[in-house]
């Protein structure tokens, strides 16, 4: 028999099965720091499970595949045209959801056991989990942009130079960690390959896919003139400039060192990639804010 559980000790399952936590944790039962972070990701949270089908190992429940598409279609359908329910056409969905709600009625998975039972219905799952996240990474980036654009305009910074600085970051963030972890586990050679790697698709899979997309919708060739070094094309210079300084730096070092990219008493090359990053952040700011102030 299936086990009654509210929607408060529902939403800390999910959120806990991340951690392949096996027994329910209750609210009661966790420290004043995940009280605190589980109070402000709930809505966030809540939003997730109702918009994107639960297919993670050890979270995968029935109940909610099955509530699924009464409120994820409406809310994807949201997210992908940017824009309320304006027409009963919005609700067109509902013979699909009691479809969908009526396949997985009796299908009997429990907690874990998603992967266990491969079935042409857990494929659709998985797809439908994916889109409905890129649905979700696509309004997240149109949110972000629109951020960067308010912190533009209240500090008079280019939108080069908060490009370069905080999606810089927050885009490399994951493989600087993964690279980290690699080096640690003595596979420094390949953390750093991958880092460069992953760099080379953004701007030739990314960049290229977007100047494609402008270059569509404009109906005409898309300049990108660096020079002459202006404000803004300085900056963009400079990044350049850095990023050739490091493949050189890492190039030259990796020959010479026989690709032994250091160790606990030989840090030179990441001293050397330090001190480059140091050097491009201190002098896009102090351009940035020149420009902005000055």
């Amino acid at each position: 028999m299936m086990q009654k559980v509210s929607l408060g000790q529902l939403l800390i399952r999910q959120k806990r099965a991340k951690n392949e936590v096996e027994r329910d944790t209750y609210f009661s039962e966790m420290s004043t720091f995940d009280k605190i972070d589980y109070i402000l990701e709930l809505p966030c949270h809540f939003l997730r499970i109702i918009s994107i089908p639960v297919c993670e190992k050890g979270a995968y429940d029935n109940r909610l595949v099955i509530l699924w598409p009464w409120f994820g279609v409406i809310i994807n359908g949201m997210l992908a045209l940017g824009k309320f329910p304006d027409s009963i056409k919005w609700f067109y969905y509902i013979p699909f959801a009691f479809v969908w709600s009526f396949l997985f009625l009796n299908q009997g998975f429990k907690k874990g056991e998603f992967e266990k039972n491969s079935t042409w219905k857990n494929t659709i799952i998985e797809l439908i989990g994916c889109l409905s996240g890129f649905f979700w990474t696509s309004y997240v980036s149109g949110l972000l942009i629109d951020l960067l654009t308010f912190i533009g305009v209240i500090t008079k910074l280019s939108p080069t130079y908060l490009a370069l600085t905080i999606i810089g970051v927050g885009n490399a963030l994951p493989d600087a960690l993964i690279t980290i972890q690699l080096a640690k586990s003595g596979k420094a050679q390949m953390g750093i390959t991958g880092s460069y790697a992953g760099q080379l698709f953004g701007l030739l899979v990314g960049f290229g896919l977007a100047m494609m997309k402008t270059a569509l919708k404009a109906k005409a060739p898309v300049p990108v003139n660096i020079f002459p070094l202006k404000s803004d094309t300085l900056l963009d210079f400079f990044s350049i400039l850095i990023t050739l300084t490091c493949l050189a730096v890492t190039f030259i070092y990796g020959i010479f060192s026989g690709y032994n990219f250091g160790s606990e008493k030989n840090t030179k090359l990441a001293n050397m990639l330090g001190a480059l990053y140091g050097l491009f952040i201190l002098t896009s700011t102090i351009v940035a804010f020149k420009n902005a102030y000055f």
